[in-house]
């Protein structure tokens, strides 16, 4: 779980300073912040709920806000991207501790939902990524460059160089 959000906040934080440098303006410590604490609850029942109110016992009501609402989070459209937009994109491409990209990720928690009885959830599933698809596609147009290729070099101990 540490891997992950680690992983999270890293890609998280490349993606927002590669925006930045193109004209957005993300709070990237607001990214990094959200991204290592957004599933710090995991192993609980609704731990989007516990990490969330975790936060906001502390004063964090900006990490709660985007923590609480990454398990089932709408993208704005890119042209109004925020900081939960950025960790809710980071959290659908990183699986365990890695930066995998769109397809391994979406495959993995395709084979998960049959696996575990909710095949009646994969068509919102493929329904979600193709519009993932979509908006990365509108990102990579923006940055000039593939996300994969973005990540490649990524820094996943210490996002911030």
């Amino acid at each position: 779980m540490i891997g992950h959000c680690k992983a999270v906040a890293a890609v998280g934080y490349t993606l927002g300073k590669a925006l930045n440098d193109r004209g957005f303006d993300l709070d990237t410590d607001l990214i990094i912040a959200a991204g290592l604490l957004h599933d710090m609850a995991r192993v609980k029942d609704e731990h989007w709920e516990v990490a969330a109110d975790y936060c906001l016992c502390r004063g964090w009501s900006r990490e709660a806000g985007i923590i609480r609402t990454h398990m089932r989070y709408e993208f704005n459209e890119f042209r109004d991207f925020s900081e939960t937009d950025i960790v809710c994109l980071a959290d659908r491409l990183v699986m365990e501790d890695r930066y995998v990209g769109l397809e391994k990720r979406m495959d993995y928690i395709v084979a998960k939902a049959i696996k575990n009885g909710n095949d009646h959830h994969v068509p919102h599933i493929l329904k979600r990524k193709e519009e993932t698809r979509e908006l990365i596609g509108e990102i990579e147009a923006c940055l000039g460059t593939e996300l994969d290729t973005l990540m490649a070099d990524i820094d996943y101990e210490c996002p911030k160089k």
